[in-house]
């Protein structure tokens, strides 16, 4: 009935009845601030325009302002629009749209669902990491196939899963595969990663003997050059 428990109490009567709904005869108490109709047209009008069109109130009001006119607060711009109706999906404004929940998959077997990602490892040079290429099945939570390379690259993983596809349909039980070997890969796989720093530290090693080695012969140039300048150049050479 949207009536408030004091409301009812005023309406009630001595013995008990209730009086008659007054509230259609009710004078209506204009307020000192409220808009107008010519004030209420000038604000469709200006959200209606092109420049305002696409842009809610909250960034009219302020371009407005920015022009140094003022029609009313944004508040009052909300409240014009949603009483004439121009409140929903103004201009090219998108209206929303539902979204619907991601595709789930249910395994009640293994080799019914695997999934697939990208993960960094990394190794004991610093800014230096392995991507490792991983393939799972969901119901076993067994590893199918794995890569490792030094780059991201879509090709790959779709080498690893086309490799994945035809391993299973070489074998007669993948499941009994999976439980005996399980720990052979995995050890391949840390071996593989050590190797490969040891690789890295190797390189960098001999970068930095020949990076040595190189400025020392530079020393040795230039020292040679300045015993044929005079000597305020080979003090700026110093």
């Amino acid at each position: 009935m949207e009536l408030s428990q004091r409301t009812l109490k005023r309406w009630r009567q001595a013995n008990g009845a209730v009086a008659e709904d007054q509230r259609p005869q009710a004078e209506r108490v204009v307020q000192p601030h409220q808009l107008t109709h010519a004030e209420e047209a000038a604000i469709l009008d200006t959200c209606n325009e092109r420049e305002y069109q696409s842009l809610p109130p909250s960034q009219i009001v302020p371009r407005l302002a920015d022009k140094g006119l003022y029609l009313a607060s944004e508040s009052s711009f909300y409240r014009v629009l949603k009483k004439h109706q121009h409140l929903n999906h103004r201009g090219r404004m998108k209206p929303p749209r539902k979204v619907p929940a991601p595709t789930s998959f249910t395994a009640t077997g293994p080799n019914q669902v695997w999934s697939w990602d990208i993960s960094y490892c990394p190794s004991e040079v610093r800014g230096q990491h392995w991507y490792l290429y991983l393939i799972m099945d969901i119901y076993s939570r067994k590893i199918v196939a794995w890569e490792i390379h030094e780059a991201e690259s879509g090709e790959l993983a779709k080498k690893l899963i086309d490799r994945a596809l035809f391993g299973m349909s070489q074998r007669s039980d993948l499941n009994q595969l999976f439980n005996e070997q399980l720990h052979a890969p995995a050890a391949d796989l840390f071996d593989r990663m050590e190797n490969k720093d040891r690789a890295l530290i190797h390189r960098d090693a001999v970068i930095e003997k020949l990076t040595h080695k190189v400025a020392i012969l530079k020393r040795h140039k230039y020292a040679q050059r300045s015993d044929q300048l005079d000597a305020v150049q080979g003090n700026l050479l110093d």
